[in-house]
């Protein structure tokens, strides 16, 4: 899903609580509650070392690079959850294409949801 303005919020409070009315079925569910609560958890760690120290990386978490001009260097820290782990990868920069092939590929996502993601939650936005 990725997370359009203010999605990210309820990852850095913990609360989900009020999302479910604003995104597809099953995108915040008891099923997948293990991995959110372990990428709300990296979330806030991040936030909070950023907070203290001017920089978010902390040991032991995968590595926040920082950003540089370079086209091929890693520019996003891909946060993302699976059911029962959290997910953490560095991809360069992403295109309006390979963010809509990723989302056909994407076994987690029925067609629904995917209709739902492109047609109202990315219509319109900062890349689209």
């Amino acid at each position: 899903m990725g997370a359009p303005h203010g999605a990210d919020i309820p990852f850095y409070t913990g609360d989900f609580s009020g999302v479910q009315e604003r995104f597809p079925a099953d995108v915040i569910s008891e099923h997948n509650e293990p991995g959110r609560n372990m990428l709300s958890s990296l979330m806030r760690d991040y936030l909070r070392h950023f907070l203290y120290t001017g920089n978010p990386n902390a040991e032991g978490q995968p590595a926040w690079q920082r950003y540089t001009p370079n086209p091929r260097s890693a520019e996003i820290l891909w946060l993302d959850a699976s059911q029962d782990q959290t997910i953490v990868q560095s991809v360069c920069k992403l295109v309006k294409k390979d963010i809509l092939s990723q989302m056909d590929n994407d076994p987690r996502l029925a067609a629904e949801q995917r209709n739902w993601l492109k047609n109202n939650l990315f219509a319109g936005r900062f890349f689209w």
